[in-house]
């Protein structure tokens, strides 16, 4: 990513994107997860989405991310609204957010719901 010399306390414009794009690619991929499991969900808070999701895929995603159950739901409930809150992003003096933990959990989660979809067609 292309960097810029930004003064104490301000971010990169050129970085919304991607955090916006990612947070919606995990909002769809537990969707996903939850639809090859047969259930239903709607919104965009990702906690409340991940809590749709049965404990087998749950596990997966926990264990992919090396993280235990405690330190996951607090990451997870710290980008819960990332997809609403920084599409406005601009609206506000400043923002928070942990980027790596974000992609990883959009890069596996993408890999359980590829796996479920290559088991489910056999594959």
């Amino acid at each position: 990513m292309e960097q810029r010399p930004l003064g104490q306390g301000q971010f990169q414009m050129l970085l919304v994107p991607a955090v916006v794009s990612s947070a919606f690619a995990v909002e769809l991929y537990f969707k996903a997860i939850i639809t090859l499991e047969n259930g239903n969900a709607r919104g965009h808070d990702l906690s409340a989405l991940f809590r749709h999701i049965s404990a087998s895929s749950q596990a997966k995603l926990l264990a992919a991310l090396q993280l235990h159950q405690t330190a996951f739901e607090q990451k997870l409930g710290a980008i819960s609204a990332v997809f609403v809150e920084w599409r406005y992003i601009f609206e506000q003096q400043s923002a928070n957010l942990d980027f790596p933990f974000l992609t990883g959990l959009a890069r596996e989660s993408k890999l359980v719901a590829d796996a479920m979809v290559r088991s489910t067609l056999r594959i």
